[in-house]
């Protein structure tokens, strides 16, 4: 399948001189994710350094231990809240522990499948001159039946409405194109 999304997207272009990326994840009784997505930050990534702050929204469920002595070489930091907080205020501790310019949010349930995901969104981020981008996602299970891969894309990309006098994000190509 990465093969595929590879051919459609085309090749990743050069990056000669990549910029360290911090990656910023929240975390509430996720240790299942994390145990899937903490390593493939380093197996399926060929990116060269990035650093990974945890904020975890007080955690019962092991994932404090599982982070403790994940099995990477990249450095990993936590913030340890005793409760939850919102999204945002994850966000924010979260940056403010970062060490790099360059801040990568990125969901504990998101798994790489691809080496140069990375690489992309940086050079699509020089490039657009942009202060955001994001990646193609694709829904994480199989959806037998309803394509032949069974995998649909999640979305290509966020645009904005304004609706009920708010402006709010919708995904483009939500769930329209099958792989």
């Amino acid at each position: 399948m990465a093969r595929r999304v590879r051919q459609m997207l085309g090749p990743v272009p050069p990056l000669p001189a990549p910029p360290p990326i911090s990656i910023v994840m929240l975390n509430l009784d996720g240790r299942a994710h994390l145990e899937r997505s903490v390593p493939l930050l380093e197996s399926a990534t060929d990116y060269p350094e990035i650093e990974l702050i945890v904020v975890d929204n007080g955690s019962t469920d092991g994932s404090l231990e599982y982070l403790d002595s994940a099995p990477v070489s990249y450095p990993i930091s936590v913030e340890r809240n005793p409760e939850n907080v919102s999204f945002s205020a994850g966000c924010n501790q979260g940056a403010a522990r970062a060490r790099f310019d360059h801040l990568l949010f990125l969901n504990n349930d998101v798994e790489p499948f691809e080496p140069g995901w990375l690489r992309e969104l940086v050079v699509c981020l020089s490039r657009s001159g942009a202060s955001a981008v994001g990646a193609t996602l694709l829904h994480g299970a199989g959806r037998p039946g309803e394509v032949a891969s069974g995998y649909l894309i999640q979305h290509q990309g966020v645009r904005f409405r304004r609706k009920d006098g708010w402006v709010t994000p919708i995904n483009h190509l939500d769930a329209t194109a099958g792989l």
